[in-house]
């Protein structure tokens, strides 16, 4: 069944479209909007976009509206979503609004503000960490939620059957708000440069992933800042690492970064904190590390593994064989996603039995 979608999202702090992707780079809850706007567009759903574009116009299949002209909507699937300048939904009240279903996409563990969250038919939570606090903290009944992980653009990388396109064997990738780790990630570093000098860590993203002011980041030969970089070059430039640390104490609500790595062919290494669990397997496409990110033992027990991976290719690359596989592809969460709906709608209700024998 093909649907007619309508995606609003009020934020204002960010300007951006599928363009801004690829040309500057954006966060998860940018990313998660507009990757998944394009792969329903792509599978032939009608979908239109209300956020705060840069022009009213159409980019492959997908009508870009500013929200400000958000006013009246007629539409099969209306999805709401924030992810930040606040929060703030308080605009659908002044809306009419007709749609078959109403759905919340959420980003985070905090719920909307200014928005009932029982005119929704449907919440989609981006993890089962996320689910969780929804139904325990949100008090939202569980059967209104519908869960799925978020994906990465597939044609961005290296085919499958390639897991070591000219792969630095030293090198460590960080990437995302310096904010989530990367002050462990150099001491761990350090560790790892007092037995190797080869081992250095190259830093995408930085402080203008969220919107704010670029902050200096200190450079030295073995540390290379690289700022934030379109996605689609990101994509090639962290398949030249082997491995990607993400040590942090935040409890993530699902880690973008994580399976952009993986999907990459980086060996992660991540705390065991939020959704992480439900993304690496460890010891099968990644590694859990436990102990706080700012205690020295754990970047010792960083630097170890790192060590001992290294002297084990075939096992580094069984895991990283593995993780390149792990993630979704977006046309797999598109798919899901309209599966839903079919569903919810009852699209895919079985016939009646011939053979039900009634009274």
């Amino acid at each position: 069944m093909k649907y007619k979608v309508t995606i609003y999202c009020p934020d204002q702090h960010i300007s951006y479209n599928l363009h801004t992707l690829d040309e500057q780079g954006v966060g998860g809850g940018i990313t998660a909007r507009i990757r998944v706007a394009h792969a329903l567009a792509a599978q032939g759903h009608s979908v239109t976009i209300y956020n705060n574009c840069p022009s009213n116009q159409i980019i492959d299949g997908v009508h870009y509206i500013h929200c400000k002209e958000f006013n009246e909507v007629e539409t099969d699937i209306f999805i709401a979503s924030t992810s930040g300048d606040g929060l703030d939904l308080s605009r659908l009240q002044e809306v009419e609004l007709q749609a078959k279903l109403s759905l919340l996409m959420v980003h985070g563990i905090n719920p909307p503000n200014g928005v009932d969250l029982d005119r929704f038919d449907y919440i989609y939570a981006l993890s089962n960490f996320v689910q969780d606090i929804i139904v325990n903290q949100w008090g939202i009944d569980p059967q209104k939620l519908f869960t799925t992980h978020r994906g990465v653009k597939g044609e961005y990388y290296q085919p499958l059957g390639n897991p070591n396109p000219e792969r630095d064997p030293f090198g460590i990738v960080y990437t995302g708000h310096p904010s989530k780790g990367l002050e462990a990630a150099v001491k761990a570093l350090n560790l790892l440069r007092q037995h190797d000098s080869r081992f250095s860590l190259h830093v995408y993203g930085g402080y203008q992933l969220w919107g704010e002011r670029e902050r200096a980041i200190t450079e030295t030969p073995s540390l290379i800042y690289h700022g934030l970089l379109g996605q689609r070059e990101l994509a090639q430039e962290m398949q030249k690492y082997a491995f990607c640390l993400n040590l942090q104490s935040r409890a993530e609500p699902f880690g973008m970064v994580l399976i952009e790595a993986m999907r990459a062919g980086c060996i992660v290494l991540a705390s065991p904190v939020g959704a992480f669990p439900e993304i690496v397997h460890h010891g099968y496409n990644g590694f859990l590390v436990n102990g706080k990110p700012a205690d020295a033992s754990t970047h010792l027990g960083v630097s170890h593994k790192i060590l001992n991976l290294i002297e084990n290719p075939n096992y580094i690359n069984f895991i990283r064989r593995n993780a390149i596989v792990s993630p979704l592809d977006w046309s797999v969460v598109a798919e899901t996603w309209s599966g839903h709906w079919d569903w919810a709608l009852g699209k895919n209700q079985a016939p009646d039995n011939p053979f039900d024998l009634k009274p």
